[in-house]
């Protein structure tokens, strides 16, 4: 279906994307759910050349499917193992801050938020950020980073009037350390 698509070209543009959202559309309702999350188009415009050279290849030879099949196969066996270390990444970094979430008067989004500074000592927060990552109120937000702040894992950088920045403190290494 995907290279049939393709290759009649009925549009001016956006067979490829078609010919993809069918395909998906067509591994979901026969029960293929994991197709949902993998992310064969980034895999596919990662490696453009060869996805038109399979068509080219299939037309030049009699329309043999087999060179089709045997790209998009790959690619989504590539998209797969993307998808497993995507969750892999992200099992650890809940692992990491399962640890943090022990402290008494840290929650979830304070254990990620120290989690991250541990990884990126210079990383700089304010509360619009903690705001959107974790979809809170920017009230939840400024709250979770003075908690910190009162914790001793962050200290305040007043930007300007208004603004104030989050960093990690002096003492977040020793915290840290005696947490581990």
């Amino acid at each position: 279906m995907h290279e049939r698509l393709v290759t009649i070209h009925p549009f001016i543009d956006g067979n490829g994307r078609t010919a993809r959202a069918l395909f998906y559309w067509y591994m979901l309702k026969n029960g293929y759910w994991l197709t949902e999350y993998l992310s064969i188009s980034k895999v596919i415009k990662e490696t453009k050349v060869q996805y038109e050279k399979a068509y080219l290849y299939t037309e030049i030879d009699g329309n043999d499917l087999g060179y089709f099949i045997t790209y998009h196969l790959k690619k989504m066996i590539k998209a797969y193992d993307d998808l497993k270390a995507y969750i892999n990444k992200k099992q650890n970094e809940v692992i990491q801050a399962a640890k943090f979430i022990k402290l008494d008067g840290v929650n979830d989004r304070m254990a990620q938020i120290i989690k991250i500074i541990n990884d990126d000592p210079d990383r700089v927060f304010n509360s619009k950020e903690v705001e959107n990552r974790f979809k809170i109120s920017n009230f939840t937000a400024r709250q979770d980073l003075k908690a910190l702040v009162s914790l001793g894992f962050m200290q305040e950088i007043h930007v300007n009037k208004k603004k104030i920045n989050y960093i990690k403190s002096e003492q977040f290494d020793k915290l840290v350390k005696a947490i581990k």
